[in-house]
């Protein structure tokens, strides 16, 4: 019941180095940041639009206000 699944993914064939640098953006946003996913994606969308494609083709199923939990030792 505490658990949380989603899956973000392209909805197209994207560049593999431009799906490096959105999959880095996200970890960062997601992992270290700790934003919720929406607006981790919002904010790689806002950011690299205008580079490529790439950045508007991920989609996410799921709670968009999901946080990942910070890892306990």
């Amino acid at each position: 019941s505490e658990k949380f699944a989603g899956f973000i993914a392209p909805l197209w064939p994207v560049q593999d180095a431009h799906a490096r640098h959105a999959v880095e953006q996200l970890v960062t946003d997601l992992w270290e940041k700790h934003l919720p996913v929406g607006e981790a994606l919002r904010r790689l969308r806002q950011s690299e639009a205008k580079t490529s494609p790439t950045y508007l083709s991920y989609v996410y199923v799921g709670d968009v206000m999901a946080r990942f939990s910070q890892a306990t030792a």
